[in-house]
């Protein structure tokens, strides 16, 4: 998305950006476009997995490509991953039939409206969702995702959500200088 700001993008541009990143698993930096960051992806996938008890039933929202899911089918009952662009959930369906990793299923869902997936899914006990509503544009649409997933979430469970945010974002480049890293640019 180039620097643009966000609140003046909206979902098409947004749902577009990430069309395109789905074609290809890797960046130009040889990276994953749904991970830019491998350490950080690693901390924040550790620090997810610590909330997952054995026998619990988790939704992952914005799964990509699934390899968070994955790594969360290891301490869950089941994952239900699930994303917005229908190549990514592809991608996720081939890598859990290659890991042949049968205690997770993925589908196409929109976070803004998760009534098929309730319809399909009994409560979850455990929501998650990393860097998802991010990609929401703006407050409103971001209000109504969480409201859709307060709907979804099992009463009584659990919702555990990591976005990224402008002071953590500098945060994370201080950290990454002070250990020779360069910096994160924003997408």
């Amino acid at each position: 998305m180039d620097g643009i700001e966000a609140s003046i993008i909206g979902l098409p541009e947004i749902k577009q950006y990430w069309e395109n990143a789905s074609t290809c698993p890797f960046d130009e930096a040889s990276l994953r476009p749904t991970a830019r960051d491998p350490h950080l992806q690693e901390v924040v996938e550790a620090a997810v997995e610590k909330w997952i008890w054995p026998g619990a039933q988790v939704l992952d929202i914005g799964c990509g490509d699934g390899t968070s899911s994955l790594r969360f089918a290891n301490r869950a009952e089941i994952v239900h991953g699930v994303d917005f662009i229908p190549r990514y959930v592809e991608m996720a369906r081939e890598s859990a039939r290659r890991l042949n990793v049968k205690n997770v299923e993925f589908s196409r869902a929109d976070v803004m409206s998760l009534e098929e997936v309730r319809a399909r899914i009994p409560q979850p006990d455990i929501v998650v969702t990393i860097r998802c509503l991010i990609n929401l544009a703006n407050w409103e649409n971001q209000e109504r995702a969480v409201r859709q997933i307060a709907a979804t979430v099992k009463r009584g469970g659990l919702y555990v959500l990591s976005e990224g945010w402008s002071d953590g974002w500098d945060g994370l480049n201080k950290l990454r200088a002070r250990c020779g890293l360069g910096p994160i640019e924003l997408v």
